[in-house]
This record gives C-alpha cells, structure tokens and sequence, in this order.
C-alpha cells in the first residue's frame, strides 16, 4: 500500500509542476494588485461580522435580482436561492 501512495503522490507532484510551468508562460493578472488592496484595505478596517454581514447582504440581493427574472433562467432558482419560504 506505502508503493501505491508514494506513486499516486508522485503522479500528482509531477501534475501540479506541469500546472506551474505551463503558468509560467501565461501574462501576469493586471487585477492581482487592485484586488489585492481592496482585500487588505477591507481587512484592516472592517471588522469579520461587517464583511460577513455585507457579503451575506449581496448574496441575497443576486438572488432577489435573480428570482425577478427567473423567465430567463434555465435552472430552478429553488435550487440557486433556496431560502426554504418561497416556492420558485
């Protein structure tokens, strides 16, 4: 059992140095910076409940605007949204 372990964590190491070097001829991400400062700025002067709060507040409010047009969808917003009160 330890030769197929060392095996299957071998074949994954050696994916994962493929994953990297395949990145390292990708363009840098020119969003890496500005969202990384938004996430420090945040971090610093809120809070966990504040930005608990506000996350939980945008996860209702796309669901909300998502259940306005449920026409549009193709999957059931009981499965996207289930709040348990609303039937979609």
């Amino acid at each position: 059992m330890a030769v197929n372990d060392s095996l299957i964590m071998a074949s994954r190491l050696s994916s994962i140095k493929a994953v990297e070097d395949a990145l390292e001829f990708l363009p840098d991400n020119p969003l890496r910076a500005p969202f990384a400062d938004a996430w420090m700025y945040m971090t610093n002067h809120f809070t966990k409940y504040q930005i608990a709060t506000f996350g939980s507040f945008v996860v209702h409010e796309v669901c909300t605007t998502a259940r306005c047009y449920d026409h549009q969808l193709e999957i059931p917003l009981s499965i996207v949204c289930n709040h348990g009160l609303v039937n979609v």
